[in-house]
């Protein structure tokens, strides 16, 4: 057995200065996560109590066509989530869209990306606490889609007459209703994180994402269609538990006893809460989106195996465009004096940040060879 020498303390230094922590690669985890793996990821991260909220929202805005922008807001999310895909291919690290866009641009832009993402996500908060009060219900999550398709076959006369007029209020409110929408798609952008543990992420991150955001839509369509076919659209409009209301009426129908939920909250505006998340939201995908068109720019041997993907990132960065600019006005600007607050505070701090970053990147560096000495010495005595 060749006996392997511990490194001395002088020759790690030397590698730890000369290369960069993403350049520590000997030290990384194995690549455990296969396509299935990862698919499961994408449809973890997406599907969640969002849907319990916008269905009624969609119904006041469009009616049934509100099935329509379901399937717009998922291809939108499809479009964005490849950018995110295509960044964490090239720059498998933490920190989601705030490495993405620093990696591309710089701190400055990575600042105006993380900030806008921790807005977001920070305003969007109380929508799942509301969500759980209007329903606390005790049912799997696809039970009133899978009622809907068996009270679409039993009564399909009575399916068919909430679905006309399928667009009793125009086509006005179409941008504002996959905005509101769109909200129920987000998180795909979580399902990257660990792109460094996936099995051949060019094949596997973009397969994993096609298949994943497919499934979500599917699932979120086929609930939302049991709210039109089962409530007139004005009902489900002014109703704060649309599913729940959904499900009693069907399984009326169906001669089975109606099921009612427990609502114990009703005092949040969702709608306005979820436009001012999704403004962030939008200018987070939008920077996104151009770092992914940067990045393969310079490392195009790390593309992903997608015909037109630099078609497809450029749409995906005016998907978060689209999706910022649905908000209203008033909303607008006031994100617009959030993101100047976030300006501010980056040109006063940004010497102590940088300085906390490099800390926390040493930090990491000297932890991973003090793992790398640790398993020589390991083996030696093996």
């Amino acid at each position: 057995m060749r006996v392997l020498h511990k490194p001395r303390p002088s020759m790690l230094r030397e590698t730890s200065a000369a290369a960069p922590v993403h350049a520590v690669r000997h030290v990384r985890r194995g690549q455990d996560l296969n396509l299935l793996d990862f698919t499961l990821l994408v449809i973890g991260a997406v599907i969640g109590a969002d849907v319990y909220v916008v269905a009624a929202i969609g119904a006041g805005l469009l009616g049934p066509a509100q099935l329509v922008a379901w399937l717009v807001a998922g291809a939108l999310a499809a479009l964005i989530g490849v950018a995110f895909v295509q960044c964490a291919a090239i720059h498998p690290r933490v920190g989601g869209s705030y490495a993405y866009a620093r990696a591309a641009f710089g701190p400055f832009v990575g600042f105006a990306a993380g900030w806008a993402l921790y807005v977001g996500e920070w305003i969007a908060l109380p929508v799942f606490p509301v969500a759980f009060a209007n329903y606390l219900m005790y049912f799997i999550p696809d039970l009133p889609a899978a009622v809907g398709v068996v009270f679409a076959v039993v009564r399909p006369t009575g399916a068919l007459e909430h679905l006309t007029p399928f667009t009793p209020l125009g086509w006005s409110g179409f941008g504002a209703s996959v905005l509101v929408i769109f909200w129920a798609y987000a998180g795909f952008e979580l399902a990257v994180l660990p792109a460094a543990e996936v099995q051949n992420p060019a094949r596997t991150l973009p397969r994993g994402l096609i298949v994943g955001m497919a499934t979500a839509t599917l699932f979120y369509v086929l609930t939302a269609a049991a709210v039109v076919v089962a409530l007139p659209w004005s009902v489900a409009a002014g109703s704060q538990r649309s599913l729940a209301d959904a499900l009693d009426a069907m399984l009326a129908a169906l001669g089975a006893p109606g099921v009612a939920a427990l609502v114990l909250s009703n005092v949040l505006d969702l709608t306005r809460l979820i436009d001012s998340a999704m403004f962030f939201l939008g200018i987070c995908y939008v920077l996104t989106g151009l770092a992914a068109l940067r990045l393969v720019n310079r490392s195009p041997q790390h593309r992903l195996h997608i015909p037109g993907l630099r078609p497809i990132v450029v749409l995906a960065a005016l998907s978060g465009f689209v999706l910022a600019v649905q908000a209203p006005p008033e909303l607008m600007l006031v994100g617009a004096g959030v993101m100047c607050i976030g300006v501010m505070l980056y040109v006063v701090r940004r010497s102590a940040w940088r300085t906390a970053i490099s800390n926390e990147e040493h930090q990491l560096e000297h932890w991973l060879n003090e793992h790398h000495s640790w398993l020589l010495h390991f083996v030696r005595r093996a």
